[in-house]
């Protein structure tokens, strides 16, 4: 907590006196930009979209995210499974999960998307944004739009039926 403090710039007890513990604060840190990147990928979109076209807006809100947001989402995987997630902490990963899988469910039963467990499709979409973002972090990829383009529609190529 000294160390944390003294980034910010506050005497350790004033930590204290928002966060009883680093747990309380890595969850409160956790809840806040987990929540922050939900609203965005999760806000409604237009009547009417395809299975495609609402798999590139959630998709490009993603990688956006990510990009705008890169120290956050990392901070996100890096603390995604640890044992001090609180129970809110968790729900907000269930949340995300549940609205992925549910547009995986409905794209595989129009028959836009492979026979496959729709957890499996929010992993691989996942895996796609992390792969994303170590690589423009390391400097090896440049987070324009062409290049989020292509993951788009290389990721909707390992979905599609």
């Amino acid at each position: 907590m000294p160390e944390i403090a003294n980034a910010a710039g506050v005497a350790t007890g004033t930590i204290y006196r928002y966060f009883d513990t680093k747990d309380a604060l890595l969850n409160a840190l956790y809840q806040r930009w987990r929540g922050e990147l939900n609203a965005r990928v999760l806000a409604p979109t237009r009547d009417g979209l395809s299975s495609r076209q609402l798999f590139g807006v959630m998709w490009r809100r993603i990688a956006e995210w990510f990009v705008e947001y890169p120290v956050q989402a990392a901070f996100l995987e890096k603390h995604y499974h640890k044992p001090l997630l609180d129970e809110k902490s968790r729900e907000a990963d269930r949340i995300f999960i549940a609205v992925m899988e549910r547009f995986v469910t409905d794209a595989k039963a129009s028959g836009d998307v492979r026979d496959m467990r729709p957890t499996l499709a929010v992993a691989l979409v996942w895996g796609g944004a992390l792969g994303m973002l170590k690589m423009v972090g390391d400097g090896h990829l440049d987070a324009d739009a062409p290049v989020i383009a292509q993951a788009e529609a290389s990721l909707w190529d390992a979905l599609r039926s």
